[in-house]
This record gives C-alpha cells, structure tokens and sequence, in this order.
C-alpha cells in the first residue's frame, strides 16, 4: 500500500468523520429548533384563546355600555319632564295663592271688617310690612304711638 492509498483512505475517513459530526449538529440544532416551534405553537395557542376571551368580554363591555347610556338618556328625559312638572306646578300655586290672597283683601267681608275694627279699637292701625297708618274710617291720620296695636 502506498502512499496514495493510505492518503485516500485517510481523507475518506476524515470526511466520512466530518459528514457525521455535521449530521449530529444539524440535528440536534433541528431538534432544538423543533422544541422552540412546539413552544410557540403552545404559547400562540393560549394567545390566540386569551385574545377571543377579551374580544368578547370587550364586546359585552360595548353591549352593556349603550344599553346604559341609553337607560341614562331616559331617565334624564324623565327627570327634566318632573323639574317642568314640578316648576310649572310651583308657578300655578304661586299664582293660586296670589289671586286668592287678592281675592280675600279685596273683598268686604263682614269678618274681615269686625276683625278690623276689632283689632282697631276705634284708633290706628299700623301696617308692618308697609309702614304705614291707617284708620278705620279711611282718614290717614298723624300716627300715635300710643295708640298702636300690637
């Protein structure tokens, strides 16, 4: 055997040596890389279900939300439709009032009249809120303080 062949032989085993050390750390590099792809399939997976999840909580959000503006819009219909209610109710009292307390100034009536004179005397009466003296008789008189009731 010459030099050639034990050359030969060499290089066919060095490659041959060199093929399978190239074969192993392909496929342990594959298998690393297959171990990665089934990780991320898993975590895509639960991804994928928690993105549904929240999809449809956020459309029941959505739901839930114009179902509340909506009952917030009737209920402030409804409660601006009482303050005008009640408004417009205050306003015909007032006016009620007003007329009737005109209506009983205004009129002569006999108790009216003996409550006057009653609390009169015969002297001068005094206005409180007006300030001003007034006689039975219709005779603004000088007041007399004296003669003021109380």
């Amino acid at each position: 055997m010459g030099l050639e062949t034990s050359i030969g032989i060499g290089l066919s085993f060095g490659a041959l040596f060199g093929g399978l050390l190239a074969w192993l750390a392909l496929r342990s590099q594959t298998a690393a890389l297959n171990a990665r792809l089934s990780l991320m399939e898993k975590e895509l997976a639960a991804g994928t279900a928690d993105f549904k999840r929240l999809q449809e909580a956020h459309e029941l959000l959505v739901a839930s939300k114009a179902r509340l503006e909506s009952a917030l819009e009737s209920e402030r219909k409804t409660s601006n439709e009482k303050i005008e209610l009640v408004t417009q109710a205050s306003e015909d009292l007032r006016n009620a009032f007003k007329a009737m307390a005109s209506d009983a100034l205004n009129s002569n009536n006999p108790a009216n009249t003996w409550l006057l004179r009653s609390r009169c005397r015969g002297g001068v009466i005094r206005c409180p809120r007006m300030c001003d003296y007034y006689s039975p008789s219709g005779e603004t008189p000088r007041p007399n303080p004296r003669k003021i009731l109380r």
